[in-house]
């Protein structure tokens, strides 16, 4: 599980044609599985209840609604990913 918080450029507010290119922070938790159970877990234990969740229509994301603010899943096609959840796949190979 990953959680980051994006921080744009203020002189680029309001320009839908330029990428948020900033990640303030990043924290990662590893948990034992892929349950519903081990992310709702991770999300209250580590996540503020004020937060607003960005994710992929992954089943086991269904509740996470439950403890943060918003919660935001969508089924993300694999060539879009990228655009989408920009931090996901430069995160996990660094």
């Amino acid at each position: 599980m990953m959680a980051s918080t994006l921080e744009g450029n203020p002189k680029l507010q309001g320009k839908t044609n330029k990428k948020n290119t900033r990640l303030r922070y990043i924290k990662m938790h590893v948990i034992e599985d892929q349950s519903s159970e081990s992310f709702e877990k991770a999300t209250k234990d580590h996540i503020s209840p004020s937060a607003e969740l960005h994710t992929d229509g992954f089943k086991s994301y269904s509740k996470l609604k439950s403890y943060v603010k918003k919660h935001v899943a969508k089924k993300i096609p694999p060539k879009e990913a990228e655009k989408l959840l920009p931090w996901v796949h430069t995160t996990i190979a660094k």
